[in-house]
């Protein structure tokens, strides 16, 4: 392109521009020099420059010809731009995310513009800032890359790392990150599902692992590699600040389970086995107790009932798989859970359809007659349960007593026939001894309190 053409062409492109001031003409050459850079062949960006262009003067955005060279990947220009003498780390009259090395490495496409920006000069470990954040080359790579994957856009993820790579190579630590960015290098390459090849990567460069990130790595089934590595050279004071309990794997990364105990991680965290036995884990339920895990643990989650691993298998659909591992262990059958104060038989006996589980217990020595904490046994409890004609008969022939009162002095009988005068558990009472003329606390035999309709008292 001759350099008459290119001069006409400025005339049309910026009218006014041959009778500007000195200054004004060296900006509006800038503002030719970038147009070039961005939209034109070669020779017009070495025209421009012939004529006098500084190769570092931004645009009226702000924007040296170097941050244009590198978003548009114009390879030969930047090489013409450095010759010329361009600052290979500058990208703006402001000092925000334009460095060129910045700009290249947060791109797709770029290893060879990273490259030629590394060989010329440019700072792998650039600390640039603006007044809301602080960010280098390699963390803005490391963001995007995380993201793409995350997003299961993995090209991309695989574009970002390879520019990761090349960063790495040539001096870019994630130290640096470290300290220049407001979040750590392996906290941004953190994601859901885990981005392996890139943790592992900066594992090998040196990234230091925050405590928080270790306990967010045990929570993830897709970071379960990276764990390992973390884990064997993460110090137990370390671990004991990123605070991960056993409670988080069984909850949510069960796999991991056998890697934690390894590491001589408590295997009764807040609740392990209360979890493990109220979500029929089986497998978990048998490892957690070959580890040494409190049969007996009450559990101490907020939110959730504090159960023991019984009372949790108990309420739970999977008992029938659970609770016979617990009772061959020796797991205590009174232990009562907060709540109602109810054993798991209790809770077996309110649960429908609960009667195999009931025998079970009972079997295994469970007391027929402890209370709740209201005074109610199981077989108060069970009288609930009208249709249910096996539990009343299982109770009594396992010694349940018919006449045994709850805190307010009221007896089976008495709450049997407060139910229905018809229930049809009232003459398999009278048959196991329930006494129709007990009083309660009041001096009320059960007659006395349908009759008065006391009942709901």
């Amino acid at each position: 392109m001759s350099r008459n053409l290119i001069f006409v062409l400025c005339l049309v492109l910026f009218p006014g521009w041959s009778i500007a001031s000195a200054d004004d003409q060296k900006q509006e050459l800038a503002e030719r020099l970038v147009y070039a850079v961005a939209r034109m062949p070669l020779a017009a960006v070495e025209s421009f420059l012939a004529d006098g262009a500084d190769p570092n003067q931004p645009n009226r955005k702000g924007l040296t010809p170097m941050y244009y060279a590198a978003l548009y990947n114009r390879l030969d220009v930047a090489e013409t731009l450095l010759a010329a003498g361009a600052d290979v780390n500058k990208g703006a009259k402001f000092d925000f995310d334009s460095a060129p090395l910045y700009v290249a490495a947060t791109s797709l496409r770029r290893g060879e513009m990273i490259r030629l920006l590394l060989d010329s000069g440019a700072d792998p470990n650039r600390c640039g800032q603006d007044e809301k954040a602080s960010f280098t080359a390699l963390g803005g790579a490391i963001g995007r890359a995380s993201r793409a994957f995350a997003s299961q856009e993995s090209d991309s993820a695989e574009g970002y790392l390879d520019n990761i790579e090349i960063l790495l190579r040539n001096g870019a630590t994630p130290q640096k990150v470290d300290q220049c960015e407001q979040l750590p290098a392996f906290s941004k390459a953190v994601s859901a599902p885990c981005y392996e090849r890139l943790l592992h990567r900066l594992l090998d460069a040196g990234a230091e692992v925050p405590p928080y990130e270790v306990r967010a790595l045990s929570k993830d089934p897709t970071c379960t590699s990276v764990l390992e590595r973390v884990l064997k050279s993460t110090s137990p004071e370390e671990l004991r600040e990123a605070e991960i309990v056993i409670d988080d794997a069984v909850e949510s990364n069960p796999g991991i389970v056998p890697l934690l105990l390894a590491h001589k991680f408590d295997p009764n965290g807040r609740a392990a086995l209360v979890l493990a036995a109220g979500e029929g884990n089986v497998e978990m339920v048998r490892l957690l107790l070959s580890a040494g895990a409190d049969i007996n643990q009450k559990s101490t989650l907020q939110g959730k009932p504090h159960d023991s691993p019984l009372t949790a298998a108990v309420r739970s659909e999977y008992a029938e798989s659970v609770v016979p591992i617990l009772l061959s262990a020796g797991v205590d059958l009174e232990w009562k859970e907060d709540f109602g104060g109810h054993t798991a038989l209790i809770l077996a006996v309110r649960k429908k359809g609960g009667a195999s589980m009931a025998k079970q217990l009972l079997a295994a020595g469970a007391d027929v007659n402890g209370q709740d904490r209201s005074g109610e046994t199981a077989l108060m409890h069970a009288l609930w349960h009208q249709e249910d004609y096996q539990l009343v008969p299982l109770l009594l022939g396992a010694g349940a007593d018919a006449n045994k009162p709850d805190n307010t002095g009221r007896t089976p009988l008495m709450r049997a026939m407060c139910l229905s005068l018809s229930h049809p558990m009232i003459p398999r009472l009278l048959e196991g001894g329930a006494n129709p003329h007990m009083t309660d606390q009041d001096g009320n035999t059960a007659d006395m309190i349908v009759e008065k309709g006391l009942c709901d008292v």
